[in-house]
């Protein structure tokens, strides 16, 4: 009888772990506490998405078309809800595509997208990341999307350009961020539109003639916005854009002892890791990189304030020959001190309600294709835009990216797994199975 009894308790115990989790899950839907055990918190929202969440005002509005499939309803229900955790306005509601049919036939409406709406605007995500909805967010919050030229038609950096010195990855990255970003021939307009929110002049090829440096100056002198990014070659017959803000470009290529002692074997890389106290670096800590960059030098101006920015080290010195594996100081032009390489301007028009804001860097290279994701600097060239913008709310909000989805192992942690679903669990299976048909034999 005993026998017996432990029999059916050996065989009752998978029926009781099956009730107990039953009963968890039942438990568990009828709550809504949360914890996310993931190692990079997959299942929460990162800070950069609840820094955005902070600075919205009033409601938003998210609509998604999707029939009426319970399951992936869940799915889109579990992640809008982090934003509704987050964010208490926000108001989510499924509308079936039954009845939104004819629009869908037509393209106007994409099943399963969803339509975020804000302060009149809306944006379309058709991606359930946060990536996604979070840039659409922070388009929705800057407002209506501003107007970046770049000038084109003179050797200048393009801004769709896949090359390598090209600047086409920072383009997509502008845009991503809501701005209206075009290139634009100086030379072959009646002018830079008024409309232009910021000008990028990224190191021409060669000399702008006087019609073009005419153009420049009107829309300098008008309060437009501009960002030059500069090159030890840059020519002598474009230097009249600094020339305006009393900033000088130094002669020669900066040379970095600092970045060589990181391990860099290019000597001409600028490696900044510390920044001034501005509004564009508030909260920044990420390494930013520069290669072949010239150093600024400005005097003061009775018009504008200006800071410098990007510091070098002490041991740092512009490099007047050529540029070697090995560099090492032996002109007599060749200072070695604390360079800048780049400075922010900026005054207030009494006919401009934006104050005018310019900013300059000795370097294009840092946002080309080659160089824009090595460390922080996708960010700061996005800091620098949002700066230029004047819309100063978003400058610490960097592009918010979908966490990363893959599984990382050590070489450790792979082995015990083989080890164990390979050779533990099998043995304990078959050895379970001895034990059972032993003890119904000898019963």
């Amino acid at each position: 009888m005993r026998q017996s009894r432990k029999r059916w308790l050996f065989y009752l115990w998978p029926l009781v772990i099956v009730l107990a989790l039953a009963l968890t899950l039942a438990a568990s839907s009828k709550t809504t506490m949360s914890l996310d055990l993931t190692r990079n918190h997959r299942h929460s929202l990162s800070d950069a998405s609840l820094k955005l969440l902070a600075l919205l005002e009033g409601p938003v509005s998210i609509i998604c078309y999707l029939r009426a499939d319970l399951e992936t309803r869940q799915r889109v229900l579990s992640f809008v809800t982090r934003y509704q955790r987050a964010y208490s306005e926000l108001e989510f509601r499924f509308l079936d595509v039954v009845a939104v049919s004819s629009e869908i036939e037509k393209g106007q409406i994409k099943e399963g997208e969803l339509l975020v709406n804000y302060r009149g605007r809306q944006e379309r995500v058709s991606e359930l990341t946060e990536s996604a909805l979070s840039n659409a967010l922070a388009r929705l919050a800057g407002g209506e999307a501003p107007w970046i030229a770049f000038a084109a038609g003179h050797g200048e950096r393009l801004l769709d350009g896949s090359a390598n010195h090209h600047l086409g990855n920072f383009g997509d990255t502008l845009i991503d961020r809501g701005f209206k970003a075009l290139p634009l021939d100086l030379a072959g307009t009646v002018g830079i539109p008024n409309n232009t929110m910021l000008l990028v002049i990224a190191n021409p090829a060669i000399n702008y003639p006087a019609r073009v440096r005419d153009r420049i100056s009107k829309y300098l002198s008008n309060g437009g916005n501009l960002l030059w990014l500069a090159e030890p070659q840059s020519l002598d017959g474009n230097r009249f854009i600094g020339e305006q803000f009393n900033l000088r470009l130094v002669p020669g290529t900066i040379i970095d002892p600092a970045a060589q002692a990181l391990g860099v074997k290019n000597a001409a890389l600028t490696v900044i890791s510390s920044y001034q106290k501005t509004a564009i670096f508030a909260d920044f800590n990420l390494r930013t990189l520069f290669p072949y960059a010239t150093a600024v030098s400005v005097d003061d101006h009775d018009d504008w304030s200006h800071h410098t920015i990007l510091n070098t080290g002490k041991g740092a010195w512009n490099e007047i020959g050529p540029i070697e594996d090995q560099v090492a100081r032996d002109a007599a032009g060749e200072d070695s001190r604390i360079f800048s390489l780049g400075a922010l301007f900026e005054r207030q028009l009494a006919t401009k309600t934006r104050p005018q804001r310019v900013a300059v860097v000795g370097d294009a290279d840092f946002l080309s294709n080659t160089w824009i994701d090595n460390g922080g600097n996708r960010q700061l060239g996005l800091r620098l835009v949002e700066w230029l913008a004047t819309r100063d709310e978003l400058i610490d909000i960097p592009m918010i990216e979908t966490p990363d989805n893959q599984l990382t192992l050590s070489q450790w942690q792979a082995g015990t797994i083989a080890i164990v679903f390979l050779v533990v669990l099998p043995l304990l299976l078959v050895s379970n199975g001895v034990r059972l048909w032993w003890r119904q034999r000898h019963a």
